[in-house]
Parts: C-alpha cells; sequence; structure tokens
C-alpha cells in the first residue's frame, strides 16, 4: 500500500468510528483543504485532521486551527493508538504550537459526544 492508500483507509477507519456512534461525515477528497473529515452531530460542527501516527507539522497544525476558529468547528486530529493496528484516537486541539501551553488533550469517548 502507497502512503496516500494508507493514510485514505485511516480516514475511512475514521469516517467509520464516527458514524457508527451517529456523525454524519463528509471526507475532503484528496485533502484539499485542512480538514481531512467535517463531522456533525447535535448542532455541533467537529473538524478532523486524520493522521495515521499522529505526525503534524507546527505549520499545518496552525493553518488547521486557524480554519477551524474560523468556521466555529472544534479542532479535532485522530490517530492510530500507539503500538496498535486497528482502532481511532481523538485529540482536541487547544493551542497554537510554540506557545509554551499545552497545545491537545485526548478525548475521552464521552467527552466527544460518541456515547
Amino acid at each position: 500500500m502507497t502512503p496516500y492508500e494508507k493514510g485514505r483507509a485511516f480516514e475511512y477507519s475514521t469516517i467509520k468510528a464516527l458514524k457508527a456512534k451517529g456523525f454524519t461525515c463528509m471526507r475532503s477528497y484528496a485533502s484539499r483543504t485542512p480538514a481531512d473529515i467535517w463531522a456533525v452531530r447535535g448542532g455541533k460542527a467537529y473538524f478532523i485532521q486524520a493522521k495515521l501516527h499522529g505526525a503534524i507539522s507546527a505549520n499545518e497544525w496552525d493553518e488547521f486551527l486557524d480554519y477551524c476558529l474560523k468556521a466555529g468547528a472544534e479542532p479535532i486530529i485522530s490517530k492510530r493508538p500507539d503500538g496498535k493496528t486497528r482502532g481511532v484516537e481523538f485529540y482536541r486541539i487547544l493551542n497554537r504550537r510554540g506557545t509554551g501551553k499545552r497545545p491537545w488533550e485526548l478525548l475521552a469517548l464521552t467527552e466527544f459526544g460518541l456515547i
């Protein structure tokens, strides 16, 4: 599998996890926007950057955060749990990178509205 195919497969895994919990989701074809996935549930919008291993540059991080803030969407990063070959973890972006503040937090399923 090429890196693109692996990334796309992980995006679909993220969408599957969200749809199983009642989210309506749309994928950005070939990641042409800062958000890979748009998800909505209960009147709240979530923009998701799906990163198989969680790697994201500071510039891409800040661009994604700005994009979400302008749209009024919750900025989320999804990644594969460390050491696992399946599953999805969700992290809420809290701050820009390099501010000295904690930039993200792991979301429990109840915080993300998945239960």
